[in-house]
C-alpha cells in the first residue's frame, strides 16, 4: 500500500511590493544622482514617472522584474537655477498596501504611490529707499540670502542707506507699514513683517546720509527674491536755505544750498553750485542778483522750510569756492 504526502507551497501575488529611495524629500541645488530601487515578486510589471516643474525633461522608465525581484533605476537630477518642484509617480502591478489615491500621505498602510521632491535654490530678501527727487541718491539694496527650508535666525537687522547732495528735512517718520511688500500678498514671496524703523537724516555730513535700521522677522523663506521698498519722498525734502550771518556784523541771510552764480562774463549764469560741498562754518561771498553788491558771509546752520534770497557767488570761470577768513573774503571784494 502506497502513502502520499502533500506538500504545501506558496505563490505569493505577482506584485511591487516596495520601494527604497535615499531618506529626505530635497535635492541639492547643484543637482545628484539618486537610485530608485523597486522590490517585489518576480513578473511584476513597473512604470516610473518623474516630472518637473523647472525645464528639465520628463523621467520615465519601465519593465519587469526578473528572478532577483529587485531593480535599480538611476535617476539624475540636474542643477537649477531656480526653485524646482518633482513629482515623482509608481504605478504598475502595485500592492495593495500602497497608498494609490490622494493625499498619498500620510500612508499607514505602507508607502504612496506618489510623493513630490524639492530643490532649493538661494533667494534673497531685500531692503532700499526709492526716490524721484535727483539731488537722493538711494544706495543699493540691503539683502539677506537664506535657502527655503533653513532654520530661520530671529529677529534680524537690517540696514538701509542712501544719501543727497542738498540738506534735508524730514517731513514724517517713516512707520513700519511703510515699507512694501509685507505680510507675503504675492505668492512664492517671502512673508515678513518690518517690526521696527528707527529712521535717521545727518545733515551734518556731506553729503547728506539718509538710514534706516530695520528689524526684520521671517516667516517664511520665499522661492522668488523679493524687495521692499520705502519711498523716501513721502518723507523727506530738501527744501530749504543755508542760514549765514554777515562776516563782522550781526546782518543773516538765508542761502541757497543748491544754486548759485557760477560761470559765463561778470558771473551772471544762476544755476547749480559747481564748487560743492559746501559745509557750516564755510566763509563763502554771496550776491542777491547778477550784478548784486557781493557780501562775505559765514554759513552757520541750515533752515528747513526757508526761500533762498541770496546765492553763492562762485566768481568768473568757477574759480572761487570758500575763503580762509572773513578778512581774505572781504579783500577780495575790493
Amino acid at each position: 500500500c502506497l502513502t502520499a504526502n502533500a506538500v504545501a507551497t506558496y505563490n505569493p501575488p505577482v506584485k511591487i511590493t516596495s520601494y527604497s529611495f535615499p531618506v529626505g524629500n530635497t535635492v541639492p541645488t547643484g543637482g545628484e544622482t539618486r537610485n530608485f530601487t523597486i522590490n517585489g515578486v518576480e513578473g511584476a510589471d513597473w512604470s516610473l514617472n518623474i516630472t518637473s516643474s523647472g525645464i528639465s525633461a520628463p523621467f520615465n522608465a519601465n519593465g519587469t522584474l526578473d528572478s532577483s525581484g529587485i531593480f535599480v533605476v538611476p535617476v539624475t537630477f540636474p542643477s537649477v537655477a531656480a526653485y524646482t518642484t518633482y513629482t515623482v509617480t509608481l504605478t504598475g502591478d502595485l500592492a495593495n498596501t500602497f497608498c494609490t489615491t490622494a493625499p498619498y500621505s500620510p500612508c499607514l498602510t505602507g508607502q504612496p504611490s506618489v510623493f513630490t521632491l524639492v530643490q532649493p535654490v538661494s533667494t534673497t530678501l531685500g531692503f532700499a529707499f526709492t526716490s524721484v527727487n535727483s539731488n537722493i541718491t538711494p544706495d543699493a539694496a540691503s539683502t539677506i540670502t537664506l535657502t527655503p527650508g533653513q532654520n530661520l535666525p530671529q529677529p534680524l537687522q537690517v540696514i538701509v542707506t542712501g544719501s543727497s547732495t542738498n540738506i534735508l528735512t524730514v517731513d514724517s517718520i517713516p512707520a513700519v507699514s511703510d515699507w512694501t511688500n509685507q505680510g507675503g500678498i504675492v505668492p512664492n514671496n517671502y512673508v515678513f513683517n518690518v517690526n521696527s524703523c528707527d529712521f535717521v537724516v545727518n545733515n551734518s555730513t556731506v553729503p547728506s546720509l539718509i538710514t534706516a535700521t530695520l528689524s526684520v522677522q521671517i516667516n517664511t523663506i520665499g522661492t522668488l527674491n523679493t524687495q521692499s521698498t520705502l519711498d523716501l519722498d513721502q518723507h523727506v525734502s530738501d527744501g530749504g536755505a543755508w542760514l549765514a550771518t554777515l562776516c563782522n556784523g550781526s546782518d543773516q541771510y538765508y542761502v541757497s544750498d543748491a544754486d548759485g552764480w557760477s560761470g559765463g562774463t561778470n558771473q551772471s549764469i544762476l544755476g547749480s553750485l559747481v564748487n560743492v560741498p559746501y559745509a557750516q562754518n564755510n566763509i563763502v561771498q554771496i550776491k542777491n542778483s547778477a550784478t548784486g553788491e557781493k557780501l562775505c558771509v559765514t554759513i552757520n546752520s541750515f533752515a528747513s522750510g526757508e526761500t533762498p534770497t541770496y546765492y553763492i557767488d562762485e566768481g568768473f570761470q568757477n574759480q572761487v569756492s570758500t575763503f580762509a577768513t572773513c578778512t581774505i573774503c572781504n579783500n577780495q571784494n575790493q
